[in-house]
């Protein structure tokens, strides 16, 4: 193997970002509510012109409370929903990926361990015919409101850090492959580091 080719490399397989998949799909559920519950208040002043019993304190906050936890329960299940198809999807992807290096089926990754990969930012490694140096690599990066600045993100199984109370509009996660082959060359790192260039 060439010394060209000892140098790590580096593959993108998949890139997304939080408005895709974010992990908590409740968290802004308060601030929904809340929103809601306002348009909630504006859809009553209306029906009180043709319901005369919306027009009593109690029954007025009753169908305002209704109405904005309804909606928000409805919304945070439609995007829950849409977010576990969309990890199922990438994660499917990958694991294609990864049969597709290494050969071996127990070298895929469950739907749980690849979400807690994904959170935590992990770097996992993976052996072709006994010879290390593959790894599956997560980066997450944040966008914040200043243009162009960005930063690393901040796991979401952590607990919020003060710097984190103004979070990053957008995080983007890049899930890559990386290859580091081994001091000594292999015929069978020659075609992994091959087959890895060719996913780009």
């Amino acid at each position: 193997m060439s010394n060209s080719l000892s140098k790590p490399e580096q593959r993108l397989l998949v890139t997304f970002t939080s408005q895709q998949w974010s992990g908590r799909p409740g968290m802004d559920a308060v601030y929904l509510c809340l929103g809601l519950g306002f348009v909630g208040f504006v859809v009553c002043l209306v029906l009180m012109i043709f319901m005369a019993g919306l027009r009593d304190p109690g029954a007025a906050a009753l169908f305002i409370v209704g109405f904005a936890v309804a909606l928000t329960t409805f919304i945070v299940l439609a995007k829950s929903s849409s977010e576990k198809k969309f990890l199922i999807g990438i994660n499917q992807r990958v694991n294609d990926t990864i049969l597709e290096l290494t050969g071996n089926p127990d070298d895929q990754l469950s739907l749980r361990g690849f979400r807690r990969f994904i959170e935590n930012g992990q770097r996992i490694p993976f052996a072709v015919h006994g010879v290390p140096g593959l790894e599956l690599v997560a980066i997450r990066e944040g966008e914040s409101a200043v243009a162009g600045r960005k930063h690393p993100a901040q796991s979401l199984t952590a607990p919020p850090s003060p710097s984190s109370i103004h979070p990053p509009l957008v995080i983007t996660t890049e899930l890559m492959i990386a290859v580091t082959p081994p001091d000594y060359g292999t015929t069978s790192f020659d075609r992994l580091l091959k087959a890895t260039l060719d996913t780009g």
